[in-house]
């Protein structure tokens, strides 16, 4: 009898370590693998579309430099027009008929001119309205 009981016992503990031992279930991989390609499916686009935003953020941001740059040329060429003007009023310009006052004066809107001018191409800036940047 102690000899069955002894058995049993050595029989119950080995049937619970293996219950409780990690296993490789070959049904629990084969269910998992598609999943796990769907979601590499999923990362492979979703990190594509992130370097397609990256890069279009590039080009966006190269379009704001050009803006930038543009708005300081003008912020240069407003103060150059301001001194030009108090120059034009100094020589008399305010004063009366004056020939060298209206000469600075033209001189310096024309100078002011041609820095508007100058104005980034705005269809290269704004894209094709669907926040896709043109290729360069």
């Amino acid at each position: 009898m102690k000899s069955s009981l002894l058995a049993v016992c050595l029989t119950a503990s080995a049937l619970l370590l293996i219950s409780l031992a990690p296993r490789g279930d070959a049904h629990g991989a084969r269910a998992a693998g598609p999943q796990e390609e769907d979601l590499q499916k999923r990362v492979a686009l979703l990190e594509e579309q992130v370097a397609e935003l990256m890069k279009a953020n590039e080009e966006k941001d190269k379009g704001i430099d050009e803006v930038l740059k543009f708005l300081d040329a003008q912020a240069a060429s407003c103060k150059t027009f301001a001194a030009v003007l108090d120059q034009s009023e100094a020589l008399g310009f305010t004063q009366g008929i004056n020939f060298e006052s209206r000469e600075v004066m033209l001189a310096g809107w024309r100078a002011h001119l041609a820095v508007m001018e100058k104005v980034p191409d705005a269809k290269k800036l704004a894209g094709d309205g669907t926040g896709n940047v043109p290729q360069r």
